[in-house]
């Protein structure tokens, strides 16, 4: 009986508090909420202001943004997130593609959908400010809901929303995301179709090389996803399969609580957009609408 009872204690110390806290979540054991932040990963176009001395007076000048990549994370201990610069380069392997829609800026009300992974996928739509569902639909019956008088060059109406892809990346077997605006520059469609049937993206690594390009007075980066070198392929599915269980977490949770917790809680953060700019203009000139339906 001692035995037994040392063996039972060693078990229990051994349980890790993190895992015991999601497991209780699914369970209903808890009413408590929580869902991993899974860091997010976006091009860097942040200009930045400096003062210059010019024929002697000192003027504001703006910066082109470096070249490379921003990573946002958690604090675990003050819950805050931190942005920082993380690298000039970018290569890892796709896990999953996902996508998002949010409302252009200054739609009023703002709004923004959950990840969905297929066209034909019935997306939720919410209000940003008090997270009640909006809209529910398929892509195309949200591009119906949401369009505008405004045509875009090939005569179809533009929406109000912009569209996002999503990829859950492997970076050295840690999973991160990595979020972008889809516009005209973006080749994702054009380079996920290059994987046949017997071929996937998730056996390469993927490079995604920055390119600059300037409109007018208007310049930013962009991404051209490029296939790199075969990996592990097993390795790969073992990561997938973590992920895929962190995404089911992940959708229980926002059901069970009827998508109400605060942005603070949860992976849902109000990132800006793949070109960060404040003038409507601008995303007007480089988003149109990339899915051919």
């Amino acid at each position: 009986m001692t035995e037994q009872l040392i063996k039972k204690k060693s078990q229990e110390v051994a349980l890790i508090p993190e895992m015991v806290k999601r497991a209780k979540i699914v369970s209903g054991e808890s009413n408590g909420i929580f869902i991993p932040f899974i860091p997010l990963l976006k091009i860097n176009n942040k200009k930045k202001i400096t003062e210059t001395i010019i024929e002697g007076k000192s003027k504001k000048v703006e910066i082109s943004p470096e070249e490379g990549f921003l990573l946002t994370t958690k604090n675990k201990e003050t819950k805050e997130y931190e942005e920082k610069f993380y690298s000039k380069e970018l290569s890892g392997v796709i896990l999953k593609a996902r996508y998002q829609i949010r409302s252009k800026f200054k739609v009023e009300p703002a709004y923004f959908s959950n990840e969905f992974d297929s066209w034909n996928e019935i997306v939720k739509v919410y209000n940003r400010s008090n997270r009640e569902v909006i809209m529910e639909g398929s892509y195309s019956e949200l591009k119906e809901a949401f369009k505008i008088a405004e045509k875009d060059s090939r005569g179809r109406n533009k929406k109000s929303f912009e569209l996002f892809l999503v990829l859950y990346l492997d970076l050295d077997n840690e999973i991160f995301r990595f979020k972008s605006k889809m516009s005209s520059y973006n080749n994702w469609f054009d380079y996920k179709n290059l994987f046949g049937e017997n071929d996937t993206y998730v056996a390469y690594k993927t490079n995604f090389k920055l390119t600059w390009i300037e409109e007018g007075q208007i310049g930013f980066w962009y991404v051209i996803f490029e296939k790199g070198e075969m990996v592990d392929l097993e390795t790969e599915l073992n990561l997938q399969s973590q992920l895929q269980a962190a995404l089911n977490l992940t959708s229980i949770i926002k059901e069970k609580k009827s998508y109400t917790l605060p942005e603070s809680q949860g992976e849902i953060i109000d990132d800006e957009s793949t070109i960060n700019v404040d003038k409507e203009s601008k995303e007007e000139q480089i988003n149109i609408d990339m899915i051919p339906f």
